[in-house]
């Protein structure tokens, strides 16, 4: 009996992109799916027009939050609703083009028990290009045509076994958005499962200005360099936090233009959060960290 897969797609406010997203996956050649579609609390009418749009659709469910919970929390809100084996999370303003790609993702995860994630090939929609930001590896010249072990992968387009989540459990609090793939990952990776990239299953990402804090503000820089630590802070061992933060903070020093009000910012947001932070603290094993170290992934930093 083939599996159920469950697509997950969190959404606020870009009901074209959402719309575009939904139809692309509903041209899939696999027949037992679903669309669960989480509205982290958009603008009321754009609310009302997805849902009359799919009114009586039976691939398609949409649950409203009455709070934007972020993305881990979303996606967390959203794992609550689906019924499939397999759930496929892509982001809402990214399309998929192969109507074969379902049936490639369920028989790439059917071959082999131990693999519990595939990380997919994110493709700029416009560009065509690959997103090397979005590629999970370090090498970024490495080939992305070729399959791969790897230690994390990207929000915009990713496979995960139910029982990966029924095992590790849910991701972490990072609202509002900010590395919460890494940290789930090192917790799978430490529960044994692979994570595997997979450039078969390929998504167009439109990264899409709407709903989206601008990469060159303070905000930014600061959630990106406060929730990177924090990932650091509960999984790995003090020695890796400490040159996680001297890393991280001088990349993103560097990266901002020196903006010392961004880096200060980051810093007062972990101290404001750090019982909290700490509290949820669980080191990886050392083998888990062997093991990422041996393919490159960030551990160091």
């Amino acid at each position: 009996m083939s599996p159920t897969v469950s697509y997950l797609i969190i959404t606020m406010n870009r009901f074209d992109d959402l719309t575009e997203c939904v139809e692309s996956i509903r041209a899939q050649t696999y027949e037992d799916f679903e669309i669960v579609v989480v509205d982290n609390n958009s603008e009321y009418e754009q609310y009302k027009q997805f849902c009359e749009k799919y009114d009586g659709d039976e691939e398609v469910r949409i649950i409203r939050s009455q709070e934007n919970r972020g993305v881990s929390g979303g996606r967390n809100f959203g794992l609550k609703h689906v019924r499939g084996d397999i759930v496929i999370t892509i982001d809402d303003d990214a399309i998929i083009e192969d109507p074969d790609l379902t049936s490639r993702v369920v028989e790439r995860l059917e071959a082999a028990d131990d693999v519990g994630v595939l990380a997919f090939r994110i493709t700029n929609y416009h560009s065509r290009e690959l997103e090397k930001d979005h590629f999970p590896s370090k090498d970024k010249s490495r080939s992305p045509e070729e399959e791969f072990e790897t230690t994390w992968f990207i929000g915009a387009g990713h496979a995960i076994k139910r029982k990966v989540y029924e095992t590790v459990g849910e991701y972490r609090d990072y609202f509002p958005y900010g590395h919460e793939e890494l940290d789930l990952s090192l917790r799978i990776l430490d529960h044994g499962y692979r994570i595997v990239y997979f450039p078969e299953a390929e998504v167009f990402h439109k990264q899409s200005p709407e709903s989206r804090v601008l990469s060159n503000s303070s905000s930014y820089y600061a959630n990106q360099l406060s929730k990177r630590i924090q990932v650091a802070l509960q999984n790995l061992p003090w020695p890796y936090v400490i040159t996680t933060s001297i890393v991280r903070t001088a990349k993103y020093a560097f990266e901002s233009g020196l903006n010392i009000y961004a880096i200060l910012w980051a810093y007062w947001k972990l101290i404001s959060n750090w019982n909290d932070i700490l509290e949820d603290r669980k080191v990886i094993s050392e083998e888990t960290i062997s093991k990422v170290i041996r393919l490159k992934g960030p551990v160091l930093y």
